[in-house]
């Protein structure tokens, strides 16, 4: 089991070459016990790192038959977190609907268990669901049942970061900016560890953002902590590579605030590839959009099929535009 917790450590550094062989070492090893209960939790902690990674089917494949194991051992509590991690995979990878019932199932089996903790990851789950169908308002609601439950840095990053976006999408600029500057604090207290603060890192960011442009320059420590927030988010990129198509797509943003559209197109472009390439539709259409509303002639066009297409496969809305 020793070999999984280095995997994860060793990615988060990041060292993948030294990662793939603690992975190879902790699976290895599992086989060789044929312990249930070992096997499951080495599956898990592997998946960790490869959905990190963007590994999707392997990870799939992974998380989902440790989740069968912990079912058939009697251990719900670990069936749970494969659960919401499930969540996640189907979040990034585009399937929404199997998104929310993982983060739903999650939520009442631990409501019915009392455990808070459990609790607290699948109604975060949620609200990233709502909010990426556009509901800022339930996605609200989820949060603030959330928010008493959370009590670890991870859950706090992901917490503040929803909370940033569920409060300015839903009209209340006062507490998108005191979530997004709670969200900032906590993610300068320590580097990125985990791939599944990227929701809540990337709230901060676009909050922050959309706040200072809102405020039309005028607020100049806004504007500083926009960017402050978009470095972390470029740090948290370069350990998880999940993270470069969102990093891009707000890097794209900085530029075009900077009067500096050239650049701002080439970093959509390359948040669409990556996204392409990491099979995460969801970041490709933002990335789309984004050309669309900023290109000219045929390109604009090109792009808002692609965006529109996109969108319609994953069956949601546009998002809401950066100003």
């Amino acid at each position: 089991m020793i070999y999984g917790v280095l995997t994860n450590g060793a990615g988060a550094l990041p060292a993948h070459g030294l990662a793939r062989r603690y992975r190879d070492l902790a699976l290895q090893g599992a086989r060789a016990l044929g312990e249930p209960g070992i096997d499951s939790q080495v599956l898990l902690f592997v998946s960790l790192y490869e959905a990190g990674c963007a590994a999707w089917a392997d990870c799939m494949e992974r998380v989902a038959r440790a989740e069968r194991l912990s079912r058939e051992i009697g251990d719900v509590r670990r069936a749970e977190e494969c659960t919401v991690i499930l969540g996640y995979l189907h979040l990034h990878t585009g399937d929404i609907d199997a998104a929310q019932r993982c983060y739903e199932n999650a939520t009442a089996s631990a409501r019915r268990r009392g455990d808070r903790q459990t609790m607290g990851w699948g109604l975060l789950g949620c609200a990233r669901v709502q909010l990426r169908r556009g509901r800022p308002e339930r996605a609200l609601a989820a949060l603030q049942e959330a928010a008493p439950t959370v009590s670890d840095r991870l859950g706090g990053v992901e917490l503040h970061g929803l909370l940033a976006l569920a409060c300015l999408r839903g009209g209340d600029p006062a507490a998108a900016v005191q979530s997004a500057r709670a969200g900032l604090q906590t993610l300068l207290e320590a580097r990125p560890v985990s791939f599944t603060t990227l929701t809540g890192t990337a709230g901060v960011v676009e909050s922050l953002m959309a706040l200072s442009a809102k405020a039309g320059g005028r607020d100049r420590a806004l504007a500083d902590d926009a960017r402050l927030a978009l470095k972390l988010l470029r740090r948290f990129a370069r350990i998880f590579p999940l993270g470069e198509p969102h990093y891009q797509w707000l890097q794209g943003r900085e530029w075009l605030a900077a009067g500096r559209s050239a650049r701002a197109l080439k970093c959509w472009q390359r948040a669409a590839d990556a996204a392409a390439r990491l099979q995460m539709p969801y970041d490709e259409a933002l990335a789309w959009q984004a050309i669309a509303q900023h290109a000219t002639g045929s390109a604009a066009t090109v792009a808002h099929a692609r965006a529109a297409a996109l969108y319609e496969t994953l069956g949601l809305p546009e998002a809401p535009p950066l100003p």
